[in-house]
């Protein structure tokens, strides 16, 4: 410093550790062997500082509550970059979550600006699900040929009107499938299933089963660095429905999905303009003319 001739001296802590999970966190350092009486929680939300000596490896371990250690990864060399730490169930039933295993984002990422000698290591869910519906709502992890499990243990998250709450699905994100309903109508196999994608190229329309519609996107929810996906549940808005059918015709249509389930007619009348809910968001958008004036269309 010019004026007082001094000298600022600034301490960093190497590593900053977050847990946002939601979920009671610990980890181990893997330099202490098998000495796992050094475990450390991490606080939901709060940074923890965390310090090697030189000769140590960077490498940690982490587990949840009814779950074994993960192997262990690294924490260097992994800047601005996610790996994903898959956590499998123990011998125990007190699990935290009804899961055969548990999949955690964990990001590496420097910091900037006057702390950018500083690492952050994010420890995140795959997705989070924001409800800004105007009612509760239950979303629910569907079984496919993919992703088997024990219905009475599906992961499904009850999510309540303006709340966003982490969400751990079973299996290969890319492979996940999702339904949601209102709360009030729990949940329905007749329900549309999904796939939570990160910047799809347009947003899907759930049908609920009371007729309620909901619109839902994925996005990125955080930086680049975080492989955390924020699916969200909101009314529909006019500017951004993707697909309207207009019926200039004299006659009341009805068009059912290609390949969809029977009995879901969308019905339009002469001059009416209607959007379109796909039943069945995960097939090709097809429609097939079934009805004319409430009549079946021969080989429709």
């Amino acid at each position: 410093d010019r004026a007082s001739q001094g000298v600022s001296v600034v301490l960093y802590n190497r590593f900053w550790l977050f847990n946002l999970t939601g979920l009671p966190l610990t980890f181990h350092r893997l330099n202490a062997g098998s000495d796992y009486s050094s475990t450390k929680e991490l606080p939901q939300g709060v940074p923890y500082g965390l310090e090697f000596l030189p000769h140590e490896t960077r490498d940690l371990e982490i587990r949840l509550p009814g779950y074994d250690w993960s192997q262990a990864f690294s924490i260097e060399g992994q800047a601005a970059e996610s790996l994903v730490v898959v956590l499998k169930a123990g011998s125990g039933d007190l699990r935290c979550l009804p899961n055969r295993e548990v999949r955690v984002d964990v990001s590496v990422c420097p910091a900037e600006g006057r702390f950018n000698r500083t690492t952050t290591i994010a420890f995140a869910p795959e997705f989070v699900l924001y409800n800004q519906l105007e009612e509760p709502i239950v979303v629910w992890q569907r079984d496919t040929g993919a992703v088997a499990f024990d219905t009475n243990r599906r992961p499904t998250c009850w999510i309540e009107r303006g709340q966003a709450h982490p969400f751990f699905p079973e299996g290969d994100r890319r492979k996940v499938r999702l339904s949601a309903n209102a709360a009030a109508e729990d949940m329905d196999r007749a329900c549309a299933a999904f796939a939570p994608i990160k910047r799809a190229q347009e947003p899907v329309l759930l049908l609920f089963t009371a007729g309620a519609v909901a619109l839902t996107d994925t996005q990125p929810a955080g930086p680049a660095g975080m492989g955390t996906a924020l699916v969200s549940f909101r009314p529909p808005d006019a500017r951004a429905l993707p697909h309207r059918l207009s019926n200039h015709s004299p006659f009341a249509l009805g068009f059912q999905q290609l390949d969809a389930r029977a009995g879901m007619v969308l019905s339009v009348r002469p001059c009416e303009v209607v959007n379109v809910v796909w039943p069945e968001p995960l097939l090709p958008k097809v429609l097939v003319l079934v009805e004319v004036n409430g009549r079946p269309v021969p080989g429709a």
